[in-house]
């Protein structure tokens, strides 16, 4: 009850960053300011954000709105390591021709066998204002069966709208088949404290933005550094030795210089008579 009534006097449904730096805020009131954003949004809060814009799924199953999250579906592409060509991973290269792709549909059915390790993605889209992050979580039932549907990857950035990546992985002893719109995982969300200076899809190395598929590592790009911008040296200005011409060629020169007519025709109509030297010729007595 107490908490009710202090949490009360905090303005809803998302108290501005503000709220901390007033020098009349009563330590509780910021505690519990600040509490509320290592909460996650009940069923409620979620359909609300919703209608404000702040979550989006679509498309949006019935009955997908749980207590505290989404349920979200299996879509029908996955991406496998093909081992018949390759056998190690080098992070600092692109890994595309490392994986192929796998589409299933109605009636047949992806096989997860034990210890192997596959790319998935959901069916429904998910986004979040630059206000908001989801988490990916999976499902008990599924747990059950050894199914782990996510390593790292659970986390989704204020900005991003995207098929969630699933990173499936069977620790179980038998084989599982994994069909079409089964449901696969669940979605929830907090609040962030303010919104993201630079929400995910604006960052540089925003790798994964607005996927609709399931996408390889693109890890390698953390390794490619920019190279630094050089400024062009300037040009500096050598001064010509001045040269001498012979009165025959400096009409030739001058025109080459300052006047419009085309160099290839001065040098074609004029350069026997002004270029090259004059030659003498030499009479040949004739012979008695």
């Amino acid at each position: 009850m107490l908490h009710t009534v202090l949490f009360a006097s905090i303005p809803a449904p998302y108290p501005r960053a503000q709220l901390l730096t007033q020098p009349n805020t009563s330590d509780i009131v910021k505690m519990l300011y600040l509490i509320q954003f290592f909460m996650i949004l009940s069923d409620a809060d979620i359909k609300k954000a919703m209608e404000d814009g702040q979550i989006s799924v679509k498309p949006l199953f019935p009955n997908a709105v749980q207590p505290a999250s989404i349920d979200l579906h299996l879509d029908r592409y996955f991406l496998i390591f093909d081992t018949s060509y390759h056998h190690v991973i080098d992070i600092k290269n692109p890994v595309d021709d490392l994986m192929r792709e796998i589409e299933i549909n109605d009636e047949r059915p992806f096989v997860l066998h034990p210890g192997e390790f596959a790319l998935g993605s959901t069916f429904e889209e998910v986004g979040v204002a630059d206000d908001m992050v989801g988490r990916l979580e999976g499902k008990s039932s599924l747990g059950r069966l050894g199914i782990i549907i996510h390593a790292t990857a659970g986390y989704l950035d204020p900005g991003n709208k995207l098929h969630m990546t699933l990173e499936l992985h069977n620790i179980g002893t038998l084989p599982v088949k994994l069909y079409y719109k089964m449901p696969i995982a669940q979605m929830s969300f907090s609040p962030l404290s303010s919104r993201a200076e630079k929400p995910y899809g604006i960052k540089a190395n925003s790798k994964y933005f607005g996927a609709s598929k399931p996408q390889a590592s693109a890890m390698y790009r953390d390794f490619i550094q920019e190279k630094p911008v050089v400024a062009a040296a300037p040009i500096l200005s050598v001064p010509q030795p001045e040269t001498s011409f012979t009165p025959e060629a400096k009409p030739l020169v001058t025109e080459m210089q300052s006047g419009p007519t085309p160099i290839s025709e001065i040098l074609k109509e004029k350069s026997e008579a002004a270029v090259r030297p004059k030659t003498r010729a030499t009479l040949i007595p004739p012979l008695l």
